[in-house]
């Protein structure tokens, strides 16, 4: 098995100031057999408390045979995410990234999808 290709997301600059905030990006392909992280390549703290998060919070394959979809998740809360999964026949993943401070954090985040032959 190897890697057939590689698609990349980056968000520069997602920011919280005195505030908690959480988004989700979906991507949606065509059912492949993929490996997908996401990280953050830059951080910048300001005070506490504080914390960040990034990563899967779910994903979903399709059955070939009947079509249907079968949804995965990651935990039960916003801030349970699994920093990378490999599976087959995945036509949805769902990053969630998650920041909060007293004053200021910021990061750079990097989203990847690795598809095996």
């Amino acid at each position: 098995m190897g890697v057939g290709g590689i698609a990349m997301w980056y968000f520069q600059n997602v920011w919280a100031n005195n505030e908690d905030y959480t988004f989700t990006h979906d991507i949606e392909i065509a059912p492949s057999n993929i490996g997908a992280t996401g990280f953050a390549n830059f951080l910048q703290v300001d005070g506490s408390p504080n914390y960040f998060f990034i990563g899967i919070s779910e994903y979903r394959t399709r059955d070939a045979q009947t079509g249907r979809d079968t949804v995965h998740t990651f935990g039960g809360s916003a801030q349970t995410v699994a920093p990378c999964f490999f599976a087959n026949s995945v036509d949805s993943v769902t990053y969630t990234i998650g920041l909060g401070n007293a004053n200021l954090v910021a990061l750079n985040v990097t989203m990847q999808l690795f598809f095996f032959d």
